[in-house]
């Protein structure tokens, strides 16, 4: 046997190629992993629980008018720090803040109270908790216009 033939022997025994295959094969199942993982969280009710925090209004999907009080309710048995409660808009995957609702809140408080502001309306509103190593989203919440127009404004003539 000649020398070159054994050093193609020796390469195609080579354990990255082996690595390799073994990574491609992983791949598919992380994936499957991962969006299932996803997919349980949302369709879920319970995603608005954990071990330390807990939510009970709003929970699932909820409709406030403009101009109306609404509130969130949450507690905690477990954690003792002040959270920042805010309304959030989901738009194109990311939450973006639209307003503080309370700056700062004890989390065994269990209620804050909330007027929707007469010029709010639309669809993929979350209510944030945030805190110490804290980050916690409640809805969706659909807020609709109560009297005027559509644009969030009156026309008098």
């Amino acid at each position: 046997m000649s020398s070159s033939t054994q050093s193609s022997t020796r390469f195609c025994k080579s354990i990255p190629y082996k690595t390799n295959n073994r990574k491609k094969k992983m791949k598919p199942i992380f994936i499957l992993v991962t969006l299932a993982l996803v997919a349980g969280t949302f369709a879920s009710p319970t995603w608005y629980n954990n071990k330390f925090f807990h939510v009970s209004s709003p929970t699932g999907a909820t409709i406030w008018d403009t101009g109306s009080t609404q509130q969130a309710s949450f507690y905690s048995n477990e954690l003792t720090f002040n959270i920042h409660v805010d309304l959030v808009q989901l738009e194109g995957g990311d939450y973006h803040f639209v307003r503080t609702i309370r700056d700062s809140v004890s989390i065994g408080t269990g209620t804050v109270t909330y007027t929707v502001p007469p010029d709010l309306a639309g669809y993929d509103y979350y209510i944030q908790f945030t805190g110490y190593e804290l980050k916690f989203y409640a809805g969706p919440i659909t807020i609709k216009k109560v009297g005027g127009s559509e644009s969030g404004h009156d026309h008098h003539d």
